[in-house]
């Protein structure tokens, strides 16, 4: 087992009713140990093992009830101005 935890945007979330849709579905999904969604900051801390599930799987899961994963477009940047100072 290689247990990965991450930080996803997720896409499409509006109430408080969204967090516990989104924490249900993906504690569902097989692989998945712990999630713990933010409504303020639209986004799901996930813990998974990665020799079971992907981020593909989770984001194809998400989307089959009406939210998706984003991107963290701050990261992007910030990973785009360390090829620039080069």
């Amino acid at each position: 087992m290689e247990y990965k935890e991450e930080i996803l945007s997720i896409k499409g979330m509006h109430c408080s009713k969204c967090i516990s849709v989104i924490e249900e579905i993906l504690m569902e999904i097989d692989g998945v140990e712990k999630v713990s969604v933010s409504l303020a900051r639209k986004q799901a801390s996930i813990r998974y093992d990665s020799s079971r599930v992907n981020t593909d799987y989770i984001n194809k899961e998400l989307k089959s009830i009406g939210y998706e994963m984003g991107y963290d477009f701050s990261i992007i940047d910030k990973i785009k101005g360390l090829f620039r100072k080069h």
